[in-house]
């Protein structure tokens, strides 16, 4: 998904939702609050200008014309694989521990199976 808008607040807000690319796993946050996870989907990118939002989409384009936020919306098949866990696709999915996950998913992984009880 690629999305572009030139309301200033509305675009920090989508800004602010982004989330840190270099994040690295385990910590302080589970990246709920992302932007891809706040739309439901694998990957969300703020474009540069409508253009960019549409491109590589053909016709899966929402105008901003069409749209209450003013948001220019350009839908495209994620990157990457599919996790087993989530479902999401990214490009990074797969670790030495887990290999079928995506980083976040892994992360769960590891804490639950550190606090499972030991037999």
């Amino acid at each position: 998904m690629r999305i572009h808008t030139e309301d200033a607040s509305l675009a920090a807000l989508l800004t602010e939702f982004q989330g840190d690319p270099d994040l690295r796993w385990p910590s302080e946050t589970n990246a709920v609050d992302d932007l891809k996870f706040v739309l439901l989907a694998s990957q969300a990118v703020l474009a540069s200008s409508p253009a960019d939002a549409q491109e590589g989409c053909g016709e899966c384009v929402l105008d901003a014309s069409a749209t209450e936020s003013g948001c220019t919306i350009g839908v495209t098949r994620a990157d990457g694989i599919k996790c087993e866990r989530c479902w999401a696709y990214c490009s990074t999915v797969g670790s030495a521990s887990h290999p079928n996950v995506c980083p976040r998913c892994s992360n769960a992984y590891t804490i639950w199976q550190s606090s499972a009880p030991k037999t």
